[in-house]
């Protein structure tokens, strides 16, 4: 597995998969000697990014429970919802068109309950 860090949150590699994507948090332990690691079994990113005028927004869920996917632009106005049920625990893949939308930044928000997250993503016609 190859890591990928981006600092704009945007993930332009092509190899680039939920599926294979860990987020790690190093924390000092108690006797300040050693690094542990704590691995996060929730993720949410799009390729491509930027995108024209279709991306696919990959998501994983460690526990099954109700999903909530949604985008919005940079003014708060929610232009889309792609994702709104039931879902179990695993990787999925939602393809977001924008057609219709204009150019420009947009942020896409999943929300599980015990886990939100927003990611911004740029449109380029």
């Amino acid at each position: 597995m190859r890591g990928y860090y981006s600092i704009e949150n945007t993930f332009a590699d092509p190899d680039y998969s939920v599926a294979r994507f860990a987020a790690i948090q190093f924390k000092q332990n108690t006797n300040n000697d050693t690094l542990s690691t704590q691995i996060s079994d929730y993720a949410i990113s799009c390729y491509p990014n930027p995108f024209n005028p279709t991306t696919n927004i990959n998501f994983s869920i460690k526990e099954a429970g109700f999903v909530n996917i949604k985008v919005f632009d940079l003014i708060g106005q929610q232009v889309a919802e792609l994702v709104n049920e039931e879902k179990q625990a695993g990787s999925y893949s939602v393809k977001f068109d924008a057609s219709n939308l204009p150019s420009g930044i947009y942020i896409y928000k999943i929300d599980t309950g015990n886990f939100t997250q927003s990611r911004k993503m740029i449109l380029m016609k």
